[in-house]
């Protein structure tokens, strides 16, 4: 468990504030709404406002239990730091909120998944592993535990078993959203094991779809810069850096000026 986290500090913070519902009920159209903030909150690429946008809608879902399991799902992705680690107080918190949606809702895999997700992300994955077998249909069946079950073999370092729940993502990505996420997995994957043209043409999927990835962006000129393409290194770098200015891209950015011969850059700008 990590000790700082001043994003789930505010957060916290606005979610003790807020109103939420008090009673419950079910139809298609309320879990349409909590789905998309799922996917909202997926969308966060280092942008807090992201979180505040999504536990507002959220907040409107006239559902105890997609309410109280949107702030879980917020919660646990805000913790969350990447590296089987969690920061403490908003692990507490989510799993608080989880159990909340649950007596809610005791058996809807659209809500069960976070508490897998909440396992997997603090390094606990054999509870992960129970929790996925307990709710897991024969078949995959929902977009977010096939995301959840590609998250868990990653964590263990299984290449094929991640490939395999990326492809079952993809047939229930039905959204243009939906699909860059998936095509954004499927690009890590590649830059994971090295095969850097497979997973410049993932991301390039990405931001078709997703213009506006400082991230996807970001992770090409990494890329072309290992590659040593140092045009398209430097264009995708100052593209990233114009969405969002992080300490990332500037690295990229430093090492693409040790490298670049002179009058490159005047050259590029051309």
């Amino acid at each position: 468990m990590s000790s700082q986290n001043p994003v789930v500090d505010d957060l916290l913070e606005i979610i003790a504030k807020a109103r939420w519902p008090g009673t419950h009920r079910t139809n298609a159209s309320l879990k349409a709404k909590y789905e998309h903030g799922l996917d909202m909150v997926n969308a966060y690429r280092g942008n807090p406002e992201v979180y505040l946008q999504a536990l507002g809608l959220f907040q409107s879902i006239d559902a105890c239990g997609y309410a109280y399991a949107g702030v879980a799902f917020t919660l646990t992705m805000a913790a969350s730091d990447g590296k089987n680690q969690m920061y403490t107080k908003g692990y507490d918190a989510a799993l608080e909120w989880t159990e909340k949606a649950q007596e809610w809702e005791p058996n809807r895999v659209e809500i069960n998944f976070i508490e897998a997700v909440l396992y997997i992300n603090s390094g606990q994955l054999d509870n992960g592993r129970l929790i996925l077998d307990h709710i897991s249909p024969p078949e995959p069946d929902n977009y977010f535990l096939c995301l959840t079950e590609l998250n868990y073999w990653r964590s263990l370092k299984q290449p094929a078993k991640v490939l395999y729940w990326i492809k079952q993502a993809y047939r229930f990505a039905n959204s243009p959203a939906r699909q860059a996420y998936v095509h954004n997995a499927l690009a890590g994957h590649h830059m994971d094991d090295g095969t850097f043209n497979k997973a410049i043409k993932h991301y390039n999927e990405v931001i078709k779809r997703d213009p506006n990835d400082a991230w996807a962006w970001h992770n090409m000129s990494y890329m072309f810069l290992r590659l040593n393409e140092l045009e398209n290194a430097a264009m995708c770098n100052e593209r990233a850096l114009s969405i969002m200015d992080f300490q990332a891209a500037r690295q990229i950015e430093q090492q693409i000026q040790q490298k670049k011969p002179k009058g490159f850059f005047s050259k590029l700008r051309r």
